[in-house]
């Protein structure tokens, strides 16, 4: 598990260095362009490497359900297509939207409906009966929206507010990496030892005081003062996948422990991209909110305010145009409002995912503690 892990964890850690670089030496089409023969390799890979296991080569393939496939990608497809354009659309105030959102309630409902009453379902979600499965899928949910939303937010941040390459806030990533490494051949070490959930509440702890620190820099951080807080983000993120892993799908029998894996695996994916979407909205609102209040502040009663103005304009008008130094200040007064908008923007986006890290924390409380399998288990066999 520590191994499957770490290929999880590590991606999206590589991805924006490797990003960053392609843009910068290449064009952004090629971090789309690069999948090609990163996916041809993976086949080959697969093909070479990859074996079904005895219970499911010698079984008896059931007809594929089309009907609960068909509809699964239609509420996956439609969900995907309105996270991703929500902000851009303006969410509900789009009839697309509206229109993706219809269609995604429509697919989810049908498909549990189906999956829920045919006899051989394309996805078994009776499954879900398993508590510690339950409540650990909700977990690898809340988990994907905290770890892959701060993935996200914390390059925009370097780039937009304090003038970052994409490479260089790609490198800002590598501390992360580092981290998740450290703890995930930790985690793979200790499960055995300490309770799984002990390991997962460590681990959003961690997570939530990393994304805590974070909502307290400035615009003068350095990169060395970064280091620690996104080291501990991945350091966290280890202690959460490994454990939360095993504590979900140890207690399953081997024969549903593949059908088990893509209903966890789907969850992770699906709060990745609610964590994303969530950032690009929160931010753009809350930059809105913060500058109507900041705003507020610059009016010609507010003496910091003059004060400020006329120094400026004094400053601009002894090294440029005097007719026009005061339209200059007032600019520049204008677009260090729009920064701080936006920094105050940030800030409250990693606060957020330190509350759904106490959450997360919260759940992980009520893991129970999987029964010791015998060396033919899943767990034992992986």
């Amino acid at each position: 598990m520590a191994l499957y892990t770490l290929g999880v964890v590590l991606a999206p850690v590589v991805g924006p260095v490797l990003g960053g670089w392609i843009t910068e030496n290449y064009s952004w089409r090629w971090i789309f362009f690069i999948n090609i023969p990163v996916g041809v390799f993976a086949v080959m890979l697969m093909q070479r490497f990859i074996f079904d296991p005895p219970w499911i080569r010698d079984a008896r393939p059931p007809k594929l359900d089309m009907i609960g496939f068909g509809f699964m990608a239609l509420w996956l497809g439609c969900q995907e297509v309105m996270l991703d354009k929500g902000q851009e659309e303006d969410w509900f105030g789009s009839h697309f939207i509206i229109a993706m959102a219809v269609l995604a309630v429509i697919g989810l409902i049908v498909f549990l409906v189906r999956e829920l009453t045919v006899a051989r379902p394309f996805v078994n979600l009776r499954v879900i009966k398993n508590y510690n499965f339950a409540l650990g899928g909700s977990l690898m949910l809340l988990a994907g929206v905290a770890l892959y939303g701060i993935t996200a937010i914390l390059p925009l941040f370097l780039q937009s507010l304090l003038g970052y390459t994409p490479l260089l806030s790609g490198y800002s990533m590598v501390p992360r990496g580092l981290g998740s490494l450290v703890s995930i051949l930790l985690a793979g070490k200790l499960v055995g030892k300490i309770q799984g959930r002990y390991l997962v509440v460590g681990g959003f702890l961690i997570y939530g005081v990393a994304s805590y620190v974070l909502a307290s820099i400035s615009l003068e951080v350095s990169p060395r003062s970064l280091f620690w807080p996104v080291f501990f983000t991945g350091f966290g993120a280890g202690f959460i996948f490994v454990p939360l892993a095993t504590l979900s799908l140890g207690g399953l029998p081997r024969e549903e422990m593949g059908n088990a894996t893509g209903i966890f695996n789907l969850l992770r994916n699906v709060g990745a991209s609610i964590g994303v979407s969530l950032v690009s909205t929160l931010n753009e609102r809350n930059a809105q909110a913060h500058q109507t209040n900041l705003v507020a502040d610059l009016t010609p009663y507010d003496t910091i305010y003059q004060s400020s103005l006329q120094t400026m304009t004094t400053t601009f008008a002894a090294h440029g145009d005097p007719v026009g130094a005061q339209q200059q200040a007032l600019g520049s007064m204008y677009q260090t409002l729009l920064t701080q908008a936006n920094l105050l923007a940030y800030l409250d986006g990693f606060r957020f995912f330190a509350i759904v890290s106490v959450v997360g924390l919260v759940g992980a409380l009520m893991l129970k503690k999987i029964k010791k399998r015998n060396d033919s288990s899943p767990v034992a066999a992986h």
